[in-house]
């Protein structure tokens, strides 16, 4: 479900057609773009902390979830808007992972393009071997609109492997979480530029 990350609006459209599933009886899976793959544990720890023995109240486990996942510095009302997503997993006891390359890397292919990965970070890119020239000129032309009209090739070259690293990786996630579980729907918030 593509979005734009401060539109309310389209918050609530996502959540709407998530209970729509659920009062039709599917058990979704919910994937972010916002958080990455290395991140999966938080969140799945945090849903199924509602099944555990010994509960901690659900604010202080917010709390850890939000300094766990690095939020602590980003509004309130952002993280409101994908807390309402992660709380409504948690009630329905649904699976939920992170889509995105972790920053760290992100941040290692921006600097270094991918040939700069170190062994370690290499296994975590799963090409899907997408290759169309036009996206290619789209997202050069987006990066330099976005950059004020200034363009470097080299340096929009190694965003644009950064941003196919990342589709990439969401792809790989969607993939992996529907082989899981065929019978119900993966649903992904992400960005709309992603989609």
């Amino acid at each position: 479900l593509g979005e734009n990350h401060e539109n309310a609006d389209h918050h609530d459209i996502q959540l709407r057609i998530i209970k729509d599933l659920i009062e039709a009886g599917k058990q979704p899976q919910l994937g972010f773009e916002f958080f990455s793959i290395d991140q999966t544990g938080y969140l799945t720890g945090f849903v199924r902390s509602a099944k555990s023995k010994h509960k901690l109240p659900v604010d202080i486990l917010e709390k850890m979830l939000r300094r766990d996942l690095g939020w602590q510095e980003r509004t309130d009302r952002n993280w409101e808007f994908y807390y309402r997503f992660i709380q409504l997993a948690r009630t329905h006891q649904l699976n939920v992972f992170g889509a995105d390359l972790p920053s760290g890397t992100i941040r290692s292919i921006a600097r270094y393009g991918l040939s700069g990965l170190s062994p370690v970070e290499k296994p975590l890119i799963n090409s899907t071997g997408f290759k169309n020239a036009a996206y290619r000129e789209l997202m050069f032309e987006k990066f330099k609109a976005a950059h004020c009209g200034f363009a470097m090739k080299s340096h929009q070259e190694k965003m644009y492997q950064t941003w196919l690293a990342r589709n990439d990786t969401m792809a790989s996630s969607i993939v992996a979480m529907s082989d899981a579980e065929p019978k119900q729907p993966v649903i992904v918030i992400v960005g709309g530029g992603h989609t």
